[in-house]
């Protein structure tokens, strides 16, 4: 993986192209305000970048968000590459996941993972704040 945005939704465009709605930043540099943590987000995105050369076989994937005290806030995403590029195929893979109504209980670091047939492959991480304008 290269890198991993944060921001409100995703839209896929022609040509291959992505459009970013509410940017929070590239982790570990993102930061999410937050105005009342006993309420849900109405969405949360994440886009993951990566490059490389196949290696022409399935691969399961996981994606998972941790609180700042390790609990699970968004549960494991998982998929298979049912199709795979055949070997030594140059790739370059835009993931995205978003989660409709997630909820962010408390402020702290919140840790992003991504795992590939149950190996760690991505790590890093954002904040989460309380929003200095809320009332």
């Amino acid at each position: 993986m290269k890198w991993c945005v944060v921001c409100e939704d995703v839209r896929y465009e022609q040509h291959g192209l992505l459009s970013l709605m509410g940017f929070y930043g590239v982790l570990p540099d993102a930061q999410i305000n937050v105005r009342d943590f006993s309420l849900p987000l109405a969405r949360l995105s994440f886009v993951m970048v990566a490059q490389g050369t196949s290696d022409g076989r399935k691969h399961r994937s996981k994606f998972q968000v941790l609180g700042p005290d390790g609990e699970v806030i968004l549960p494991g995403s998982e998929s298979t590459a049912d199709h795979p590029p055949s070997e030594g195929t140059v790739m370059k893979l835009h993931l995205s996941i978003t989660t409709m109504n997630p909820r962010l209980p408390h402020p702290g670091r919140y840790q992003v993972v991504f795992e590939v047939d149950d190996q760690e492959h991505y790590k890093s991480s954002f904040i989460v704040a309380q929003d200095p304008q809320a009332k």
